[in-house]
């Protein structure tokens, strides 16, 4: 997926071209045909099946994720590009499960950070940085083995915004730091997370997660630079926010469940 969106930084055309209003909303709302295609599918669904999802939900769960990621750099007019080492931070607000069906949905805010400093084959030392913050949609089915285990595959997708820098050391010495470029852009998200009951209420987890998107800047003397987010290995902290009858909750059970 493509940079969709920048601020400032830019002249002449470029400029023109990015802050052109019709060519700004047709690229920020281009997810729209993916929203109308899942809301077609949801009118299609027989009305039965539909109340089913909307009201029989079985747990909703919420986790901090923490962890490693890895991305590749490139400068496409030097034919060089490198791999980029940076972690992953989120915050998954809410994930409901269907307790018929076992599908799930949930809403998450993502940070990404990622830094490096590589030389190219002439000597020519590169030290980009980049981090954007996400907001994503993800939907998935739950397969529950041994009623402790949880297996998760997963899409997702959303919007983020981004920040990019980069600095240039030239063979003979010379320095140049480049002006920051902000962003708007889509990602998409493939993976499956691992998740482990410990306990009624606070279960552990892991998640490999693969990335579907490619951030491009322009600068005068580098020329054409991108940034491909690519994976992570993510470890979670799960908590358990299962929907209980008022009537069946005992005041003098641990509030942890442990």
């Amino acid at each position: 997926m493509d940079q969709v969106l920048f601020f400032g930084n830019y002249e002449g055309k470029e400029f023109r071209r990015m802050m052109n209003p019709f060519n700004t909303s047709r690229q920020l709302f281009r997810f729209v045909p993916t929203l109308c295609a899942a809301i077609l599918i949801w009118i299609l669904l027989p009305s039965h099946l539909r109340a089913e999802y909307v009201i029989e939900t079985e747990s909703t769960l919420s986790w901090l994720a923490l962890g490693a990621s890895s991305a590749k750099f490139s400068v496409e007019d030097q034919n060089f590009s490198t791999n980029v080492q940076g972690r992953q931070q989120e915050l998954a607000i809410w994930q409901d499960r269907n307790s018929h069906s076992h599908l799930f949905s949930g809403l998450h805010l993502q940070r990404l950070e990622y830094s490096a400093s590589a030389v190219d084959a002439s000597g020519n030392r590169y030290q980009p940085e980049y981090q954007s913050l996400n907001l994503f949609y993800s939907l998935g089915i739950d397969w529950e083995f041994a009623n402790f285990l949880h297996l998760q595959p997963f899409l997702a997708y959303g919007l983020g915004i981004g920040n990019f820098q980069i600095s240039h050391t030239a063979t003979d010495g010379t320095q140049r730091s480049f002006p920051e470029k902000e962003g708007i852009t889509d990602i998409g998200i493939y993976g499956v997370n691992l998740i482990l009951e410990v306990s009624g209420k606070l279960w552990l987890g892991v998640a490999q997660n693969y990335f579907v998107e490619s951030r491009t800047f322009k600068y005068e003397y580098l020329g054409k630079t991108s940034l491909e987010p690519q994976n992570s290995t993510t470890f979670l902290i799960v908590w358990n926010w299962e929907r209980v009858p008022l009537e069946a909750i005992d005041p003098r059970a641990s509030f942890f469940d442990f």
